[in-house]
């Protein structure tokens, strides 16, 4: 008989799997508020936040383990990196 596995190769389905409606609604407003957060940016700079935060958002939906520590420096590396490289092109 075949299930769905709780180890889901997926942090949506992780998510879902370990925090339930609550996790799931509470990743879905943090996400939200990223991309209200880009839209406060000059308009030079949005595209490479939206690129930054797609290929975040893509990277999480073909990982797993998000609660290990290189993963979630990942995250905090690539928003390290954004703001370093918009600070390189504003000048």
């Amino acid at each position: 008989m075949r299930s769905l596995s709780t180890h889901a190769h997926n942090v949506y389905l992780q998510t879902w799997y370990e925090l339930g409606l609550v996790g799931v609604t509470l990743l879905m407003l943090f996400g939200l508020s990223i991309v209200n957060a880009i839209k406060t940016l000059s308009l030079t700079v949005q595209p490479y936040a939206y690129a930054t935060f797609t290929s975040a958002a893509v990277v999480a939906a073909s990982s797993y383990g998000m609660w290990q520590i290189w993963f979630l420096a990942m995250f905090g590396y690539s928003v390290a990196l954004f703001w370093v490289g918009r600070s390189v092109a504003s000048r």
